[in-house]
């Protein structure tokens, strides 16, 4: 039968052991994360033999002197995942794998003094024994029972090694081998002070409440692991669903966070072994993770798109949430299509514009309400065929009236508390209500009683639900790009606010000082 085998040591590595890779993978552990830096593991291809560990004196190659001749497993070669980075008071961990019949000579390094600096160092070896074997079984793989680390040398130099008592004081290669037998060896290199820390400004949150409670700060950022990128924001869109992340009306994973679902920025670094992005494209975000208000942030590289070159980064910021939005409200929610008519709340916000002129290009009639007079001339521009100035006027009586008792075919309500209510009414038998926002308040509870008056629909959809997939992140976006780069959707940036200044800008959305789209400049 052929054997998997794993060997494990810990031994000082010579430069001609770092050969150049063709496979890596890192399996982490660590004693002290805020000093310990991991080094990225080496895998090279040897067909040299079997190689292996036993006493000073060379025997054990086979279960002798200090072996057990444990068999590690019979994980197929090409499923072994290895890479072990090392304890700075350690020499670096050596892990070897083997394919053919044989069993492990493990190392068992012991101490009689156990008040001993070396015991106490020791103890710390085996921790890190303990780890790396709960690592290898999350990938099912096994390690004997009787296999530690060895010292570092300013206890036992690997040159000349003290005895211990009744012990193997260090593991070494035996000259022994079994020629023909495939070999992999995993090396890491030996442990390296940190770096110190990367440091951006962001904004963050410590606690709900007002845009008083948006500070900025320096906070901490990372290296882009496996999948992930960096991104350097250049423009970073502002939605009301920030203002409910502050606010607590949504609830972040914890406090303190970084808020922010929007931005477009260029690439700075790539995680390892990641294809398809590099450093220098720009690239911009929708939706979770959370945290764009940031001069830069880490993000998962499936989560981003390419920005087309025809589109600046403040464009593509300030469309990317607002207009996918608008693209599955109008497309997949409810499918507009030629003689629908259609309601638009806040027809001068964000969302609203983008749904506004999106529609009228459908061949829907749009009517939209707004808050003045100035507002209003923004919405005839943006397509809609009728606007009403809420506080004028009642717009349900209005939108009767427009419609010939009729009613609309679908209600597109952001506000929430205040027009809730009102957008029921104005739908006609069998209409849709949509609700994607609350930015005056949540709703009062609808008894479904008041939907079957009219066998009415109500949905309260995300954008999150609509972008779960790969494929329907990039067609939604594509699409908003392209009707960008046609003219069919025009984006208005009507305000900028330096980052830092993000808490005057969130009190200016909510206080409906604004219109359109608002972004903020790192």
């Amino acid at each position: 039968m052929t054997m998997a085998t794993l060997h494990v040591s810990f031994q000082k590595l010579s430069v001609f052991y770092m050969l150049p890779c063709f496979f890596f993978f890192q399996l982490c552990f660590c004693f002290n994360p805020k000093h310990l830096n991991l080094s990225t593991v080496g895998i090279h291809w040897s067909s040299a033999g079997a190689t292996w560990y036993g006493s000073p004196d060379g025997a054990g190659s086979d279960g002798g002197a200090c072996g057990y001749g444990n068999a590690v497993s019979q994980t197929p070669f090409s499923s072994l995942v290895t890479g072990i980075g090392s304890n700075p008071n350690y020499l670096a961990v050596v892990v070897e794998y083997e394919e053919g019949d044989g069993d492990l000579a493990g190392v068992d390094v012991k101490e009689s003094s156990t008040g001993s600096d070396e015991w106490r160092a020791m103890q710390q070896s085996w921790g890190a024994v303990w780890k790396l074997d709960a690592g290898l079984q999350s990938h099912r793989l096994l390690l004997p029972s009787q296999v530690f680390g060895l010292p570092h040398p300013l206890f036992y130099p690997c040159q000349n090694p003290k005895p211990i008592p009744h012990t193997c004081n260090y593991p070494i290669q035996s000259t022994r081998s079994r020629g023909g037998i495939p070999q992999l060896r995993a090396l890491a290199t030996e442990a390296v002070p940190a770096p110190a820390p990367t440091m951006v400004k962001a904004i963050t949150v410590h606690e709900h409440g007002g845009p008083e409670v948006l500070k900025w700060e320096d906070v901490e950022i990372g290296e882009p692991k496996e999948g992930e990128i960096r991104v350097k924001n250049k423009a970073i869109g502002l939605n009301f669903i920030d203002v409910y992340f502050r606010k607590g009306v949504y609830k972040p994973p914890a406090l303190p966070f970084t808020p922010g679902m929007e931005a477009a920025g260029v690439v700075t670094a790539v995680g390892p072994g990641l294809t398809g992005k590099q450093v220098g494209d720009l690239v911009a975000y929708a939706g979770a993770p959370m945290g764009s208000y940031a001069e830069e942030q880490i993000l998962p590289a499936d989560k981003v798109v390419p920005v087309p070159s025809s589109i600046d980064p403040i464009t593509a910021a300030a469309i990317m949430l607002k207009g996918m939005t608008a693209q599955f409200l109008l497309r997949r929610c409810f499918k507009v299509e030629p003689g629908h008519t259609i309601l638009v709340q806040a027809a001068a916000g964000g969302v609203g514009s983008l749904l506004s002129q999106w529609a009228s290009a459908l061949g829907a009639t749009v009517i939209g309400t707004v808050s003045t007079e100035e507002k209003a001339a923004q919405a005839k521009d943006d397509g809609c065929h009728h606007v009403i100035i809420y506080k004028e006027e009642d717009f349900v009586a209005r939108v009767n009236e427009i419609t010939s008792g009729n009613g609309v075919d679908v209600v597109y309500d952001s506000v929430g508390k205040d027009t809730f209510q009102g957008s029921l009414a104005c739908l006609k038998t069998r209409g849709y209500m949509v609700s994607f926002g609350q930015s005056s308040g949540t709703p009062d509870p609808v008894p479904l009683s008041a939907l079957a008056v009219k066998s009415l629909f109500l949905t309260r959809p995300t954008l999150m639900q609509y972008s779960t997939t790969r494929d329907e992140l990039l067609e939604s976006a594509g699409e908003v790009f392209g009707n960008v780069a046609s003219g069919a959707l025009r984006v208005r940036v009507n305000h900028t606010y330096p980052l830092s200044l993000a808490a005057q800008a969130q009190a200016d959305l909510e206080s409906r000082k604004t219109s359109g789209s608002v972004v903020l400049i790192p």
